[in-house]
């Protein structure tokens, strides 16, 4: 596991924002909004060896399965 896994594995929590590490949620940023439910969003960055693409979503339950919109080109990979 390289510096950033060992350091930021975790997750922050403040208020209704989440901040995720190098876990198995490969960095990550969501909000909590009363009007749209959860907006998700997940930069470009190398977790676990591999690649993960960008991409935004908007979901009820924070998970891209449920999505009431979706952009980037990493979301359906």
């Amino acid at each position: 596991m390289g510096f950033w896994g060992r350091h930021f594995g975790g997750h922050i929590s403040i208020g209704p924002l989440v901040i995720y590490g190098f876990n198995a949620m490969h960095v990550a940023i969501n909000l909590h909004s009363k009007r749209w439910g959860w907006i998700c969003f997940h930069p470009t960055c190398r977790v676990f060896g591999k690649w993960w693409r960008w991409y935004f979503y908007i979901s009820p339950d924070a998970t891209p399965y449920e999505t009431t919109f979706e952009i980037g080109p990493g979301l359906r990979q």
